[in-house]
C-alpha cells in the first residue's frame, strides 16, 4: 500500500511540475519582420486596432510581442509604434475610426476618448476581462501607438508606462469591449475568431 501511495503522489507531483513548466513558457518577438504573425492568438480580441501589416511609409517602428500561456487565461502584451507621413497618418486614423464588430444584428463601434489616456485614443477594449486594446494618436509627431494587453501588470510592461490608461487594471464600472456581446441570459459571445481558428 505504501508503494502504491508513493507512486500516486509521485505521478501527481510530476504532472504538476509538467503543467507548471508548460504554463511558464513565454514567447517574445521584437523583430518587425515578424509583425502580424498572430495565427493561434488566444486573446479575447480580433486585434482590429492593429494594421494587418506595417504600412510601407511607416518609420521609426518599434514592436514588442509577448505571450505566456498561464493556468487560467493567456497573458499578452502587444505594442506597435509607427510614425507616418501626412497622407498615411490620415488614412490610418480614418481606418481606426471605422472599426466595429457585429453579431446577430448588433454592432459595437470603437470609441474615441480624450480623458482616460495621455493622448487622444481610439479604444476597442477598456478594462474588460483584464484586457485593453487601443490606439494612441500623437498628432503633433504623426505617430500612432497601438496596444493590446491581457492580464498584464504595469510592472511587467515593456513599453513606456505613459502609454497606459490612467487607471490601468483598476476596477471600473465603465469597462467595455467591442468584441463582447451580452446574450441576455448572463452569457457572452466573444468575437475573437480572426486569428484564434487559424
Amino acid at each position: 500500500m505504501k508503494k502504491r501511495g508513493f507512486i500516486v503522489i509521485s505521478f501527481i507531483l510530476l504532472t504538476l511540475i509538467t503543467i507548471s513548466i508548460a504554463m511558464n513558457q513565454k514567447k517574445v518577438i521584437t523583430d518587425t519582420d515578424e509583425y502580424g504573425m498572430f495565427n493561434g492568438f488566444k486573446g479575447y480580441s480580433n486585434l482590429d486596432i492593429f494594421p494587418e501589416q506595417i504600412p510601407d511609409k511607416g518609420t521609426g517602428t518599434q514592436y514588442y510581442f509577448e505571450y505566456k500561456d498561464e493556468i487560467f487565461d493567456p497573458y499578452y502584451q502587444i505594442y506597435l509604434k509607427c510614425t507616418y507621413d501626412t497622407p498615411t497618418y490620415s488614412d490610418e486614423v480614418k481606418r481606426l475610426a471605422q472599426i466595429k464588430e457585429s453579431y446577430q444584428g448588433i454592432t459595437q463601434k470603437i470609441r474615441y476618448n480624450t480623458e482616460k489616456f495621455g493622448y487622444p485614443a481610439y479604444v476597442a477594449i477598456y478594462g474588460d476581462d483584464g484586457c485593453y486594446e487601443y490606439a494612441l494618436l500623437d498628432e503633433y509627431n504623426q505617430t500612432i501607438i497601438y496596444i493590446f494587453t491581457q492580464w498584464a501588470n504595469a510592472d511587467d510592461i515593456k513599453f513606456e508606462n505613459a502609454y497606459l490608461p490612467h487607471n490601468f487594471m483598476a476596477d471600473t464600472e465603465d469597462s467595455f469591449s467591442i468584441y463582447m456581446f451580452d446574450l441576455g441570459d448572463g452569457g457572452r459571445y466573444v468575437a475573437d475568431d480572426k486569428y484564434n481558428r487559424k
